[in-house]
C-alpha cells in the first residue's frame, strides 16, 4: 500500500514539475506546438508550414469588416529556404482591380507558425466540421476571448486539419457585434 502511494504521490509530482510533458488527445494540435508555456499548442509546426507551402502558393481570401466594401486578399509564397519565406501580399477590390503596390517581407516559417500562438487562458480549440467556399473540412476551431476595457472580443479562427498554413476562416465580433471576417476562397496549394 504504501509503495503505491509513493508511486501515485511521484508522478503527481512529476507531472506538475513538468518532467512528463502531456500529450494532444488524438486528433488534436500537438504539444510539440506550443511555442510558450502558457499558451496553447499552435495548429500546426513551423516545419509543417513549409512542407505544405511550395514555391508559388497562393492563398486568396475574402475579407471586410461591416458596411463596408469586401477586399480581396492575395498572398503569394516564394524563394522558401528551411528557414525563411518571401510573401507577397496584393489587396484587390472586388471586381479584381490591384489596389495598389503589393507589399513583400521575407518571413521565418517560425514566425508565420506564432501568428496561432495564444494564451491558453483565453482560447478553447474544439475538432469541428466547418463549410466554406471551398467545401467542408475537417477544423480545429481556436476561439480566444479577451475583455479590454470592458469589451469583450471574440476571435473565431477555423483551421483545416489538412492545410497547414492560415486559417480558412476567421470571425471577430466586440461587444456581441462582427467587426471583422476573412474567407480563405481560393488555396493553389491543394
Amino acid at each position: 500500500m504504501r509503495l503505491k502511494l509513493a508511486l501515485s504521490l511521484l508522478l503527481i509530482s512529476l507531472l506538475i514539475g513538468g518532467c512528463i510533458a502531456p500529450k494532444a488527445a488524438p486528433g488534436f494540435p500537438s504539444f510539440d506546438n506550443r511555442l510558450h508555456a502558457d499558451h496553447a499548442p499552435t495548429p500546426y509546426s513551423a516545419d509543417q508550414i513549409r512542407e505544405a507551402t511550395p514555391t508559388g502558393s497562393q492563398v486568396r481570401f475574402l475579407v471586410g469588416a461591416p458596411g463596408a466594401q469586401a477586399l480581396g486578399q492575395i498572398m503569394t509564397f516564394t524563394q522558401p529556404t528551411a528557414e525563411t519565406v518571401d510573401v507577397r501580399v496584393e489587396i484587390m477590390s472586388d471586381d479584381g482591380k490591384s489596389l495598389g503596390e503589393p507589399s513583400s517581407n521575407t518571413m521565418t516559417w517560425a514566425s508565420l507558425q506564432s501568428h496561432a500562438s495564444f494564451p491558453e487562458v483565453d482560447t478553447t480549440v474544439e475538432r469541428l466540421e466547418h463549410e466554406t467556399k471551398l467545401g467542408t473540412s475537417e477544423c480545429w476551431r481556436y476561439t480566444v476571448v479577451t475583455v479590454a476595457k470592458k469589451v469583450r472580443t471574440t476571435s473565431e479562427y477555423w483551421f483545416d486539419v489538412q492545410r497547414p498554413g492560415p486559417p480558412i476562416e476567421l470571425t471577430q465580433t466586440r461587444g456581441g457585434e462582427i467587426v471583422f471576417r476573412m474567407e480563405m476562397i481560393e488555396d493553389t496549394r491543394r
